[in-house]
């Protein structure tokens, strides 16, 4: 199979490159799920029992580049979290590309991507939802 690529971009208002990058793009610390981190290494198990190991790249202030190894017929995965923003709006991007041994490793590590993506969409929700606070009046 050739190489197969895996996205998600999540719309923010203006203004928000500095708020998306300190809570989105901290490699040591991902917003979506309990990793065990060490340095530039970190881990994370999934309910099935594999365990995918990410490794740090490049790292900037408003993003990172890192590979992942874990997945059983995966090879060469790569993925990026970024923090984009002009006048009209702020993006974070999640990129993810990988190679697979066949239709079945391509299918589960798709699937794991997309609960992965889901997961994060409800943690930024959460997160950045504005809270109701009793009236001053």
């Amino acid at each position: 199979m050739g190489k197969i690529a895996f996205g998600q971009a999540w719309s923010f208002p203006a203004g928000m490159t500095d708020a998306l990058a300190a809570y989105g793009v901290q490699f040591g610390d991902p917003f979506w799920a309990p990793f065990d981190v060490h340095g530039d290494i970190r881990s994370v198990a999934l309910p099935d029992g594999t365990v995918i190991t990410e490794t740090l790249g490049r790292a900037w202030a408003t993003g990172y580049e890192y590979t992942a190894t874990g997945v059983a017929g995966i090879s060469g995965y790569q993925g990026s979290f970024a923090v984009t923003g002009d006048d009209a709006a702020t993006m974070l991007s999640w990129d993810t590309s990988f190679e697979a041994e066949d239709t079945a490793a391509a299918a589960y590590m798709l699937t794991v991507n997309a609960g992965g993506a889901q997961t994060m969409l409800a943690r930024l929700a959460s997160h950045f939802v504005p809270v109701p606070t009793a009236p001053s009046r």
